[in-house]
């Protein structure tokens, strides 16, 4: 009813994806014959000056008739009183549900007067165009999801008994969170993996160095599974031996020798794009996988989207192409990286031990794909 309301709309049905419809000339036409001469009807139809010479009544019904109508239109979202759903549910009982009509209530929502007026009309009503939005986008992607449901979900087979052996050994240990054990669990299962070291102590510096390309990476691991970076178990940039030995003992000197579990010392991979995938067991729901633009800006940007383990390659291609970040990659990684969404898929299915998993980040860049950090919580 009002222009600043249907702005609200438009930013609420934006924010899902969803695109204004072009009203077709009969519609438009149609309309020009109750609004006044000085108004131009265009969508979203803002209906209060037709409403002054015709009455609010009539120009709601022959606006949401027309709606229904015009094969240009798919969806038809009303802004109203409550009041006016006696209207809209008369107007959908005379021309049947050809196509969704969804109401915001603008104003106090009453529950109660809200079911009474729409209890036997196929008429869902919501409080905030938000959630209406979002129920919208909601029902779209289950319908667009069962095409997918017809096919088996895809498992890799992987080599079991070098991952039982990591696990069972951690257990034995009571240590819950892997670090350095999880990045040898992804090479068991094929992932690539930049080279990695395991650092004993200072006189492997110059045999590290020989052995691998700088830049590199020093990594600790400790108990209880510190979050590296933010705690400074992590240095970055080392070039040479007395680097990585200045890097090993400034760090090694903030930390009780029995907290430390491991030292890694890895390659750095330059440039790429940042994604992360990520596992938790559901109570309710089972495994369920994570995913979307990796780094240190998970938490910021919240480009992230679901799917229930296991899956098929289509499901994964789907889901993963409803993320922004997936629309700075070319084809060929996104295939890359959902190769890696089926092979951790099933590792999580063959080892219900795993209750979490955290693969941050997995940089795609020229050279191809790399699970630089991992996480495993048992």
């Amino acid at each position: 009813p009002s222009g600043g309301a249907g702005i609200i709309c438009l930013d609420a049905m934006k924010g899902y994806g969803f695109e204004l419809a072009r009203l077709s000339s009969h519609t438009l036409n149609k309309m020009a014959t109750i609004y006044p001469p000085y108004y131009h009807p265009s969508n979203p139809l803002d209906i209060m000056s037709a409403s002054f010479r015709y009455g609010y009544k009539r120009v709601y019904s022959e606006a949401v008739s027309a709606m229904i109508e015009d094969d240009n239109v798919d969806i038809i979202f009303c802004i109203n009183g409550i009041p006016t759903l006696k209207t809209i549910g008369s107007i959908i009982e005379e021309k049947g549900p050809k196509k969704p009509i969804l109401s915001w209530i603008i104003g106090e929502y009453r529950e109660d007067e809200v079911e009474k007026l729409t209890k036997d009309i196929p008429l869902p009503v919501f409080a905030h165009p938000e959630r209406a939005f979002k129920t919208l986008n909601r029902c779209l992607e289950y319908k667009e999801n069962k095409r997918f449901l017809d096919k088996p979900p895809e498992l890799t087979s992987i080599s079991k008994d070098r991952i039982s052996e990591i696990l069972r050994d951690a257990h034995k240990k009571g240590a819950d969170h892997l670090f350095s054990d999880a990045l040898d669990i992804m090479k068991c299962i094929d992932l690539p993996v930049p080279k990695t070291m395991k650092m004993h102590g200072p006189l492997d510096a110059k045999n590290i160095i020989d052995e691998m390309d700088p830049p590199l990476y020093i990594k600790f691991e400790v108990k209880g599974g510190l979050h590296k970076a933010k705690s400074g178990l992590i240095r970055p940039g080392i070039l040479d031996a007395q680097g990585l030995l200045k890097a090993y003992t400034e760090i090694s000197s903030r930390i009780e020798k029995e907290e430390i579990r491991a030292v890694i010392v890895q390659e750095m991979v330059s440039g790429g794009t940042e994604l992360f995938i990520g596992m938790k067991r559901d109570a309710k729901f089972g495994p369920v996988m994570i995913f979307g633009k990796g780094g240190g800006d998970v938490e910021i940007y919240k480009d992230i989207e679901t799917i229930m383990l296991p899956f098929n390659r289509e499901q994964a291609i789907y889901s993963f192409k409803k993320t922004r970040i997936s629309k700075a990659l070319q084809e060929r990684d996104i295939g890359r990286f959902v190769d890696i969404m089926i092979r951790l898929s099933s590792l999580c299915v063959n080892f219900p031990l795993i209750k979490e998993m955290d693969i941050n980040p997995v940089i795609i860049n020229r050279q191809g794909i790399w699970i630089v950090d991992a996480k495993i919580i048992i």
